[in-house]
């Protein structure tokens, strides 16, 4: 008994085995470009599909733990002490959800969670599963290639939504539930906030890219992805997705490692992106498209702002370029320091004073129809928390998908959100008030510790992927979370704590496999 529990454990490294190395890697690479890009009946269906889809990559898991935890047994191998602290947070949100299953109202809306959302427990514990099989397993390839690829897929994925948003439909996949309007393009990853949390973690892998690639060449092409893909936030047009963009491009400019010559990179790029966003606001006034420009979309789209945002970028890049080897991170960090002040003080003077401009006002002042009637939705879920359930509740939640229950308790709140959205909400637009609502706080707390630990150890060996974690944690406060972006959370997640580099003895024949698992891989995300 206690050589299982021991096997149980999370091993020192993932395991050596030429065979179960490639099986690992391949498993990672389909968890990381099939979610956002399979997409088999256009937006009918699309979120169905995805979560079937995490099922299947799921149990392909299960069966490659087992043959992890029979080989651990065979070696008798020890546990890693900081493995298993990463992951020990989401055995405990998964405990969390359990008990809330347990005693939920709707016991299969917590186990599968609504229709459309599937945010319940299985979900869950399918995006555990995938965690876990892509820590243990796998070997010999720097997580760093894994994030290149996803922000490759991210591109792919961009491009085709900039068709999608100027009525062009390649893939003749475009759906929309108002035809009127079109408000809701598609892409291959659904309607603006999947695809804006989708591109907040691709826009940082290329962005750390073009800062430490040693060539020159490399360097512009991670500069026209890092373009490519900040040209899909404008598209996306998800105030979230920008909040989340900026807070971890920042978090990047602040390493130790970034210099005044690093830094010059991305300002050129920022310039060539800016000249892009005035010319996609010049094409939207002569084409016809899908959706209006959105608040710092509309702003950027401008061509007299694109054109000032563009000589700033271009002057600021010469500058840095003329002490290349300065160490820039203070001066970043000082800059940061003084937004997050300044953007507090605005939202005080918005809330309690009217000395700011209206346009201002009406953009900080929170009250039921800010953020797009998030805020009734808010103040609703958190008086139920805090009134409404008993100490169990409180504690472990009310179950997966429960927000939906509470939000339509009563005639008032669904005509009062139909008065207010056109539609009624069916979850928090909050992900950490959702796990709040369905998890307690343990869920909550658990789910924060996760975030938090994984971003702090990617911080020191996969920047890039843990820049990408803490994107999506930003724009998730104003979000929810769906089969096709939120299992990459957690396969990054495992990449940032895996041990880098791997053996050198494997390195080729996993690399070998990897090559060739790539296109069945792609192929199947195109069917």
């Amino acid at each position: 008994m206690e050589r299982i529990v021991e096997a149980m454990r999370l091993p020192k490294q993932p395991l050596q085995c030429p065979t179960m190395a490639t099986a690992g890697n391949i498993l990672t690479l389909a968890a990381l470009l099939l979610p956002p890009l399979y997409m088999p009946n256009g937006y009918v269906g699309l979120v169905g599909a995805k979560f079937h889809l995490l099922l299947w990559l799921a149990g392909i898991g299960c069966a490659l733990l087992l043959c992890c935890l029979q080989k651990s047994l065979r070696r008798n191998e020890h546990p890693a002490k900081q493995a298993q602290i990463a992951g020990l947070p989401l055995l405990l949100l998964c405990l969390s959800y359990t008990v809330a299953w347990l005693f939920a109202e709707n016991p299969a809306v917590a186990l599968w969670g609504l229709q459309g959302r599937y945010n319940g427990l299985i979900m869950l514990f399918a995006c555990t599963v995938l965690y876990f099989a892509v820590q243990l397993t796998g070997g010999g390839i720097p997580a760093a290639w894994f994030g290149r690829l996803l922000a490759g897929a991210g591109c792919a994925v961009t491009l085709l939504c900039g068709m999608n948003f100027f009525m062009l439909d390649p893939l003749d996949a475009y759906y929309s539930f108002l035809p009127e309007s079109g408000e809701l393009f598609l892409g291959t990853v659904g309607n603006i906030n999947f695809y804006g949390a989708f591109l907040d973690l691709c826009l940082p892998i290329a962005v750390w890219e073009l800062f430490v690639t040693p060539d020159s060449d490399s360097a512009r092409l991670w500069g026209a992805a890092s373009v490519c893909l900040g040209a899909g936030l404008v598209v996306a047009g998800s105030d979230a997705a920008w909040l989340g963009a900026v807070s971890a491009v920042a978090v990047l400019c602040m390493a130790r490692r970034i210099t005044a010559g690093r830094l010059s990179r991305l300002a050129y790029a920022a310039a060539v992106w800016a000249l892009c966003t005035g010319t996609m606001g010049l094409l939207a006034r002569l084409l016809p498209a899908r959706a209006e420009w959105r608040t710092v979309s509309k702003f950027v789209t401008q061509p007299m702002v694109a054109l000032i945002l563009a000589a700033v970028c271009f002057a600021t890049g010469g500058l840095l370029r003329r002490r290349p080897k300065v160490n820039s991170w203070r001066a970043v960090r000082v800059l940061a320091v003084a937004a997050v002040m300044l953007a507090a003080v605005l939202v005080l003077l918005a809330n309690f004073t009217v000395v700011l401009p209206q346009p201002l006002t009406r953009l900080l002042f929170f009250d039921d129809q800010w953020g797009s009637n998030r805020g009734f939705a808010w103040k609703r879920l958190w008086t139920v928390w805090k009134d409404d359930l008993t100490p169990l509740q409180m504690l472990f939640g009310l179950g997966g998908d429960a927000a939906n229950a509470r939000l339509n308790i009563d005639d008032y709140s669904v005509k009062y959100m139909m008065l207010l959205n056109g539609d009624v909400f069916d979850s928090a637009h909050n992900e950490y008030l959702q796990h709040l609502i369905c998890g307690g706080v343990v869920g909550l707390t658990s789910w924060l510790a996760f975030l938090g630990l994984h971003v702090r150890r990617g911080l020191r060996t996969a920047p890039g992927l843990a820049a990408a974690i803490l994107g999506y944690a930003v724009q998730a406060f104003f979000s929810i979370s769906m089969p096709g972006v939120l299992p990459l959370v957690f396969v990054l997640a495992a990449l940032c704590v895996k041990p880098q580099p791997l053996a050198a003895r494997g390195w080729y024949r996993s690399l070998l496999g990897l090559v060739m698992a790539a296109p069945p891989i792609l192929l199947l995300a195109a069917v």
